[in-house]
């Protein structure tokens, strides 16, 4: 029964995180715009995300976000919570797009038989 809990609150919590860090985001976003759009704020927030990203894949963006990596790491409580983030972040990130062993195959647990 714990080892439920302890798996559900693993997986509950970051979700849960997520979705009330994007609603806080959207709602700041909604916030500053002069007129209310509905669904602006959303548009506003994917687009800043795609901005980040594509200064994150030049090299000029590449040295202000290492900066900025430094900066986070050297502050104590920020440094907990930015490298927890970023660690479980890269975490689903790696595991949805790497494949260390190459193909998937299945195995036959009956007799134990290669299947393809």
């Amino acid at each position: 029964m714990a080892g439920y809990f302890l798996k559900g609150f693993l997986v509950f919590v970051p979700v849960a995180a997520t979705i009330g860090i994007v609603k806080w985001a959207i709602e700041f976003i909604d916030g500053l715009m002069p007129f209310d759009i509905a669904g602006l704020g959303l548009i506003v927030l994917l687009l800043l995300i795609m901005l980040t990203g594509f200064l994150a894949s030049n090299y000029i963006g590449k040295r202000f976000f290492e900066l900025v990596d430094k900066l986070f790491n050297k502050v104590p409580v920020v440094k907990l919570l930015y490298s927890a983030l970023k660690d479980m972040i890269q975490a689903f990130v790696t595991t949805a797009t790497f494949m260390p062993f190459g193909d998937l195959r299945t195995i036959s647990y009956t007799n134990l038989q290669y299947c393809e």
